[in-house]
C-alpha cells in the first residue's frame, strides 16, 4: 500500500518536472524569456520536491519492509498451523512465540513511517477481515 503510494507520488512529480525542464528550454530557444523563466522555476521546484520526498527511495524502503513482515507472517502461519499441530512442547512454542514477537518488534523499529491515511485505511482492512 505504501509502496503504491510513494510510486504514485514518484510519478506524480517526476513526470511534470520532466515536462516542465523541456517547456522551459524549448521557450528559452524561442526567445520567450518570461515564459522560460516561469517553467525553469516550477521545474526547479518539482525536482527539489523530488530529491527532498526521495520517492524511490521510498518504495524501495517500503518494499524491503513489506517483505520482511511477509516472512514474519510466514513464520507465524507455520508456527500455526505445522508446529502447534505437532508434538512440540509447551516451552519449545513460548520460545518460538517469543521470537517471533521479538522480530516483529525489531521489524516495526526499523520499518519506514507510513502516511497516517494509509496506517487508517490498513487498520480498517485488518479489522473488516477479522
Amino acid at each position: 500500500m505504501a509502496t503504491s503510494a510513494w510510486r504514485r507520488i514518484y510519478f506524480v512529480l517526476g513526470v511534470p518536472t520532466t515536462a516542465l525542464a523541456a517547456v522551459a528550454g524549448a521557450s528559452a530557444l524561442a526567445h520567450y524569456r518570461i515564459v522560460a523563466a516561469v517553467f525553469a522555476l516550477a521545474a526547479a521546484v518539482a525536482s527539489a520536491l523530488m530529491t527532498f520526498t526521495n520517492p524511490a527511495g521510498q518504495v524501495a524502503e517500503h518494499r524491503k519492509a513489506g517483505s520482511r513482515y511477509q516472512a514474519i507472517g510466514n513464520r507465524a502461519r507455520l508456527l500455526w498451523q505445522v508446529t502447534s499441530a505437532g508434538e512440540t512442547g509447551t516451552e519449545n512454542l513460548r520460545q518460538e512465540l517469543d521470537e517471533l514477537l521479538e522480530e516483529w518488534t525489531k521489524t516495526n523499529e526499523g520499518s519506514p513511517p507510513l502516511f497516517e491515511s494509509l496506517h487508517r485505511r490498513a487498520r480498517r482492512r485488518t479489522e473488516e477481515s477479522a
